[in-house]
Formats: structure tokens, C-alpha cells, sequence
């Protein structure tokens, strides 16, 4: 549970300082002769910090809440 704990805690911290991903997809080339344009597409996925929150706070609670191993003196 500590090491799930942790994955959310690194994973809550990335999407906080990132918030989004984006990319370029070639759509479509046009061939003339010599020449060939493409065109590109950009895709933005965003990603809202209220979900980096979450998980940071989640990962946060699940590395308090592991018990400790009982030691008897």
C-alpha cells in the first residue's frame, strides 16, 4: 500500500506541474510531383489540477495510514 502511495503522490506532483499533454498527428499529405505538403494536426489533452490534487493528497493519506510493525521492549 506505502509503494501504490507513493506512485500517487509522483503521479499527483506531475500532473500538477504539467496539466496537459500535447501532440502532432501528420493529417494528410498531398503529393505534387517534387513536392508534398503535409498538413498537421495538433491534439491537446488537458488535464485539470484538481485531479493532481487528488491524487496527491490520496498518495499522501495512504503512506500515513500504513501501519507500523508492532515492536515489543
Amino acid at each position: 500500500m506505502r509503494l501504490l502511495g507513493i506512485l500517487l503522490v509522483v503521479l499527483g506532483v506531475i500532473a500538477l506541474l504539467y496539466q496537459g499533454l500535447s501532440f502532432v498527428i501528420p493529417k494528410e499529405t498531398v503529393d505534387l510531383g517534387a513536392f508534398a505538403i503535409t498538413v498537421y494536426r495538433d491534439y491537446t489533452i488537458s488535464l485539470p489540477p484538481v485531479i493532481g490534487a487528488i491524487c496527491l493528497v490520496l498518495g499522501a493519506v495512504m503512506i500515513l495510514a500504513e501501519p507500523r510493525p508492532y515492536v515489543r521492549v
